[in-house]
């Protein structure tokens, strides 16, 4: 083990080293509990992608289970989809466990674990039993990691190749064959897992320069090898050698929706845009303290490096851990596009760091390198500078955090600059320092700390969450004809749990297929207001769709349009929508009446039953049909919500102020199920 520290044991006393072991188990394993949970409603602030982007990733794997064919349509365009190490898994997973949402979050979870794991792994076959078990126990209690890790996405098998990748550099990267199969590694982990797997060559190569020295060219050699041999394999096996489908997609996913990353404009833009990642992302609000102690590990380890021509190779997996936090937030920063899942690719070098910095704090003495005492303060500086902008986004407002990251730069680059030099003289002084008793009391207080914020989001995010979209899935189903074909960004959130086909499109790509509506048989498109508008744009005959039905999703209301042309009949529900539509309630209520009959539990139904019969002026019997909807939703916030819409309506149409005290308490309970959505907002949709 390291030398540098002789003092700090690589083993946690037998008690302590497995309770730590089973609090981290237990974490892993409720990544596999109600996984047909809805995500958190905190994550809302970023957008919809944790909704609209995991189940296109299984989308291939679940016609196949269902269909017998994973491209049922003939459409290439998403291919890398289907080649993905999610749906691999997921293929697997639907096979054994039928398709649902909890399969394909069984696919996530599965792979995130199991990446988690060899991660931790080769942690502990360099760096002993200590670190390994405190980055497993951290990497365990991310809520980012947690949540983002039981969907679908992309991110969770660059997880998995990512962590397999660091198990064999660290077990077999001393042979060349080892370094070929990491070279070949890096070269699927970025076509089968998410494109910017490919920094991983840098920390890859980094490492064994520190290992190998002047003797590197060769390794590095055989690793470049391994990549471009492992990309032209996979080329060769899933798109018959033609690359160009696999780069056309992630150019239009990339630059060709966004446009050209404004980091690479100018010097100047790179540092705005490379000192706001973190903030601006969403990284450092949801884990302030966990990517702190990240930062300080850079400087610690910076400090205590062996550095001369002899190394202690236990140093290497640090070595390689922080040049790939350093290079993934360089390589992310420069695009306009910064979403809070792509931080899933920092969250196992962070872990490692972390745990290796808590594990020096339990050290008896610390002794600092010689060249550490001139290169040091200059370390010092740009990381405590990147630590302190982030430190200004996080207390900042909601809105504005770009602004506020960039406004502050050249203060606290003085700041940070006064502090390096400070600690610079500090270091030229002390050669080493003493840690206890304070480094038990510092770890005391940094796990107590981390406990109840990680520990909040966690409880909020397991034991707080609906399940609105899998009623969602299974009323759909019920509403539209069983052999209709849905399309829209929420197409595959909406059919994960029924049988209802579907085709993969999202509106505003900068190609767009002109021909969409009339190669393939679409009659639904399920879509938001702010993507409908692109959607008439892109394709104006949509102009004439019909909506179907409403429902809210988190902060977003999405509605179900049939397309005009579309030619199969409609069901008893599309028949009464179509009909409210044309402000005929007295016929509208016939048809869901009958509806109801069949499917007396459909909220959709019931919630088009009690619009037409208030559209009619009955005021008698509205009041029961919206009590027994509040009784059988209860956690609802949407059906409360327009219960309370339909409430107040009520009490305007027959003055009575009961109503509107049954509205308000009705408002109280959906502000307490969705804080992150303004009542009167949703109240809107279906009233």
């Amino acid at each position: 083990m390291s030398k540098q520290n002789d003092n700090s044991p690589a083993q946690f006393p037998k008690r302590i080293a497995i309770a730590l072991g089973v609090v981290a188990l237990l974490f892993l394993a409720l990544r596999f509990v109600a996984l047909d949970n809805d995500p958190p409603l905190y994550f809302v602030k970023h957008g919809q992608s944790l909704l609209t982007d995991p189940y296109h990733l299984t989308h291939h794997a679940r016609q196949h289970a269902l269909f017998d064919n994973s491209n049922l349509f003939e459409i290439h365009r998403w291919d890398n989809f289907k080649n993905s190490m999610v749906s691999a898994v997921a293929y697997v997973t639907f096979a054994v466990a039928g398709v649902s949402r909890s399969s394909a979050n069984f696919a996530a979870a599965l792979l995130s674990v199991c990446g988690i794991l060899l991660f931790s792994l080769g942690i502990y076959r360099r760096r002993g039993q200590k670190e390994a078990l405190l980055t497993v126990l951290l990497l365990s209690v991310n809520n980012l990691l947690f949540f983002y890790g039981r969907v679908p996405l992309l991110e969770n098998g660059l997880i998995f190749l990512s962590g397999s990748l660091f198990y064999v550099y660290i077990t077999y990267g001393k042979s060349i064959a080892g370094q070929i199969v990491c070279g070949a590694l890096v070269a699927i982990a970025a076509l089968a897992g998410k494109v910017f797997g490919a920094l991983l060559i840098a920390p890859l190569i980094g490492a064994l320069i520190y290992e190998y020295r002047s003797k590197a060219l060769m390794p590095s050699l055989y690793v470049i090898a391994g990549a471009v041999g492992g990309a032209a394999l996979y080329a060769l096996v899933f798109y018959g050698g033609d690359m160009s489908r696999v780069f056309s997609y992630y150019l239009e996913q990339t630059t060709g929706m966004y446009g050209s990353p404004p980091g690479l404009a100018s010097p100047l833009n790179f540092l705005k845009m490379l000192f706001t990642y973190g903030g601006e992302s969403g990284m450092i609000q949801y884990q302030p303290l966990w990517f702190s102690l990240a930062g300080l590990a850079l400087i610690f380890a910076t400090l205590v490096a062996p550095s001369k021509l002899k190394n202690d190779e236990s140093f290497a997996p640090i070595v390689f851990c922080a040049l790939w936090l350093l290079v993934g937030i360089a390589g992310l920063s420069p695009f306009f596009y910064r979403p809070l899942r792509y931080g899933l690719f920092l969250t196992l070098p962070a872990g490692a760091l972390s745990a290796f910095l808590l594990a020096q704090l339990l050290s008896s003495r610390i002794r600092l390198q010689s060249f550490a005492r001139w290169v040091g303060p200059a370390i010092v500086f740009v990381v405590l500078w990147y630590l302190i902008v982030q430190a200004v986004m996080y207390l900042g407002p909601e809105q504005g955090k770009f602004a506020a990251g960039v406004g502050v730069m050249l203060k606290s680059g003085i700041f940070a600059a006064g502090l390096a030099a400070l600690l610079g003289w500090f270091f030229n002084r002390a050669r080493s320092f003493k840690l206890k008793p304070f480094g038990w009391i510092a770890l005391g207080l940094i796990v107590a700390v981390m406990a109840v914020n990680q520990g909040s989001y966690l409880y909020r995010g397991l034991f707080k969450a609906g399940k609105a979209l899998q009623g969602y899935n299974h009323d759909l189903a019920e509403i539209i004809p069983e052999n209709a074909v849905i399309t829209g960004p929420y197409a595959p959130a909406l059919t994960i749990d029924n049988s209802l086909k579907s085709v993969i499109y999202m509106f505003g790509l900068s190609n767009v297929d002109s021909s969409l509506f009339d190669d393939y048989p679409i009659t639904h498109i399920a879509v938001e207001p702010s993507n409908w508008r692109v959607a008439l744009k892109d394709f104006p005959k949509l102009k004439h769709s019909q909506i179907v039905t409403e429902m809210v999703v988190r902060d977003q209301g999405i509605r179900l349009y049939r397309i005009s042309d579309s030619t199969f009949p409609k069901t008893d529900f599309e028949m009464s929508a179509e009909l409210l539509n044309r402000n005929q309630p007295d016929s509208a209520l016939v048809f869901v009446n009958r509806f109801l009959e069949k499917y007396p539990g459909n909220l959709f139904a019931r919630m088009g039953q009690i619009t037409a019969t208030l559209g009619k002026g009955d005021t008698k019997s509205s009041p029961a049909l919206l009590k027994k909807l509040t009784n059988d939703f209860p956690e609802n916030y949407f059906a409360l919500a327009y219960a309370m819409g339909m409430y107040r309506r009520l009490a305007g149409l027959t003055q009575s102020r009961s109503y509107l005290q049954i509205a308000e308490t009705l408002r109280l309970r959906v502000e307490e199920l969705n804080p992150y959505m303004p009542t009167g907002k949703i109240s809107k949709v279906g009233s």
